[in-house]
């Protein structure tokens, strides 16, 4: 056995709660360590002392106290905790609704309020005609091409 057994085993051991495979083993390293035998007889000194001494006894309400002040402390936990997670996700969500929209408003071919098309793709900064054809495509545009074709 060594020191870190046996000084988890001491306290125990003072209180008779030992089982008796560990109690030999102990006794046998207390024999043979001065330290380890010193704290036990320093921890047997303090359970005398405690012994002796006169018990305090808690006022009237002591524990509906304690019990108040941790579901207090636990509340405001929890509503710090939200307010904490309420500042840290607001700011991101505000920035992914900002770039959502800027990818919407302004993205090549996507059609503005009279028809016109928004985003890079201009049809005056295109030098092939096709693309440019493309850019320049609306909703009103497509429809209007759709039914000539199922007029003719």
């Amino acid at each position: 056995m060594n020191c870190s057994e046996a000084k988890r085993l001491i306290s125990d051991g003072l209180d008779d709660a030992l089982p008796q495979a560990h109690d030999g083993k102990l006794h046998a390293h207390l024999d043979s360590c001065p330290d380890c035998r010193i704290d036990m007889e320093m921890m047997g000194l303090l359970k005398d002392l405690l012994a002796q001494s006169d018990r305090i006894e808690p006022t009237p309400g002591f524990s509906l106290r304690i019990v108040e002040r941790i579901r207090q402390q636990a509340a405001v936990t929890i509503w710090a905790q939200l307010d904490e997670a309420a500042r840290r996700l607001i700011p991101a969500l505000a920035l992914l609704l900002a770039i959502f929209a800027a990818l919407f408003l302004l993205a090549p071919g996507q059609p503005g309020p009279q028809g016109e098309s928004y985003g890079p793709l201009l049809s005056a900064e295109i030098e092939d005609p096709l693309l440019a054809e493309r850019a320049e495509l609306t909703s009103d545009r497509v429809l209007r091409t759709i039914i000539e074709e199922n007029g003719q």
